[in-house]
């Protein structure tokens, strides 16, 4: 009898574990930070869709409430394809859940960037880890507050939206080894300050292992009255 019973005991600690529940941001940048990273866990569902190989990023606006449920979603700012603006609200719709907000904070309205690099059917053969997503992401973190800083610097003053894409190559250690516009924006002007936007931007977050350094890949920036960068 006291086999039996040390038997189903060994049995029941080496059973499956149960999940912890997410952990609670602190703060409501930690919050975004967080919500943000799970984000990015989810775009490579977006290649899924028929969106045509490229770069792209879109804002997302919800409400999101105390325990992390989501409600509502549209696009706000909308990317250069519909079906991916229509791919991103329906990865919106299965997420169900963010992050549970910080302590103490009522339901709140957030607004979210998603980006994705969607490549062509034969790449997209190749599986990418989420280090390589996630990376993706960092560069385009990396590059925002720069992007605050050089573009409003220089283009305060305008009145017209430009959009523009951007060739990048990454060292192994995350610097930059060149930058050329691959789609130009219609202005030589806009185009020199998005390179010398991109420059000043100096190291990036060190790819990942199983990426080829130098790493070539294209991003898109733009330039309207209420956002600007990648």
């Amino acid at each position: 009898m006291r086999s039996i019973f040390i038997l189903l005991f060994a049995v029941m600690l080496a059973g499956p574990a149960i999940a912890a529940p997410p952990k609670r941001p602190a703060t409501v940048e930690d919050w975004s930070k967080a919500a943000i990273a799970l984000i990015v866990t989810r775009t490579p569902e977006l290649a899924k869709a028929d969106v045509p190989a490229g770069s792209y990023m879109a804002r997302v606006r919800f409400t999101v409430h105390p325990d992390g449920r989501i409600e509502g979603g549209e696009i706000v700012t909308a990317s250069s394809a519909q079906v991916f603006d229509a791919a991103v609200l329906k990865m919106l719709d299965r997420m169900k859940r963010m992050p549970p907000l910080p302590e103490g904070k009522e339901a709140m309205v957030v607004t979210l960037p998603v980006n994705a690099i969607i490549r062509p059917p034969s790449a997209r053969s190749r599986k990418i880890s989420p280090e390589t997503v996630r990376w993706e992401a960092a560069v385009r973190e990396h590059m925002r507050p720069t992007a605050r800083r050089v573009l409003d610097d220089s283009m305060h003053r305008l009145n017209q939206n430009f959009s523009a894409r951007v060739r990048l190559q990454v060292n192994r250690d995350g610097t930059l080894a060149s930058a050329s516009i691959a789609e130009p924006s219609g202005s030589a002007w806009f185009d020199k300050i998005v390179l010398q936007y991109v420059r000043a931007a100096s190291s990036f977050p060190p790819p990942p292992p199983e990426l080829r350094a130098p790493v070539t890949f294209t991003l898109p920036i733009s330039f309207s009255r209420s956002r600007m960068g990648p």
